[in-house]
């Protein structure tokens, strides 16, 4: 498993400034940053390549690194005392992962397809934070949203049904990636790069129960199945079942 590491460019995509080029800059945690404080931010990262299933960090003993993703998609994920796994959720480009200051450190990070980071050193990440009060008022925002994100998992994992459990999933990740693809803000597919065990143990279900529930949507025309993702067929009818209720067309309705 070969992992590489470049410098950051300055002017990626074209951009007349350090990083103006980066594609997904308006999504993460750069994004209030102006050109002077994008070049530092480019000297101290270095960009990294890394194959799926690489290990970004490892559950229990952290990383000295923090990481910026650019593209593709990792998975966070603990382990319980019994081996079972609890994946705790899927870091997008555009997701800023690894500054934590949790003892003992962090859970472990894998990459779930070849992605691509900014990595920056903890240390060097955090110095240049202290001295820049709008980026930490940026990480503060992210933070608030990750609490939030957090808060909807606990509710995902409690009293839900796993057809309520996988229309809120593919909802949530339909809200995540359009708001990455801004010019795709119409499109109802949905990438799931993710395999069933790793949906599965994100919504605290068996494998058997993921891809019996999604074929009993396909069968029911909620959604779509293709190669790496779904299509959204019925959007209202998944929004409905999320929230608890029953969807008006008939065949849609969820198990126990």
């Amino acid at each position: 498993m070969t992992i590489n590491a470049s410098p950051v460019s300055f002017a990626e995509g074209g951009g007349s400034g350090p990083c103006l080029g980066c594609l997904v800059r308006a999504h993460g945690v750069c994004d209030c940053l102006d050109a002077t404080d994008l070049k530092i931010a480019a000297d101290l990262s270095r960009r990294v390549v890394y194959p799926a299933g690489a290990a970004l960090a490892l559950e229990g003993l952290g990383a000295p690194q923090v990481h910026n993703v650019r593209s593709g998609v990792a998975r966070l994920a603990r382990s319980m005392p019994d081996g079972r796994r609890q994946i705790i959720g899927f870091a997008l480009p555009g997701d800023f992962i690894g500054l934590s200051a949790a003892n003992p450190p962090g859970c472990a990070i894998e990459a779930v397809t070849d992605m691509t980071a900014c990595v920056f050193s903890k240390h060097a990440f955090e110095a240049m934070a202290v001295q820049r009060p709008h980026l930490l008022l940026r990480l503060h925002h992210l933070a608030g949203t990750e609490l939030h994100a957090v808060q909807d998992q606990l509710l995902l994992l409690g009293r839900r049904t796993a057809s309520e459990k996988l229309a809120s999933f593919l909802l949530h990740m339909h809200r995540r990636w359009r708001r990455i693809a801004a010019t795709e803000a119409e499109s109802q597919f949905v990438p799931l790069p993710m395999g069933r065990r790793d949906i599965a143990d994100y919504l605290g279900l068996t494998v058997e129960t993921v891809s019996r529930t999604f074929t009993r949507f396909a069968r029911s025309s909620l959604v779509g199945l293709v190669p790496n993702g779904a299509h959204l067929l019925a959007a209202d009818d998944l929004q409905r079942l999320a929230s608890g209720g029953s969807p008006r067309a008939s065949g849609h309705g969820a198990d126990t």
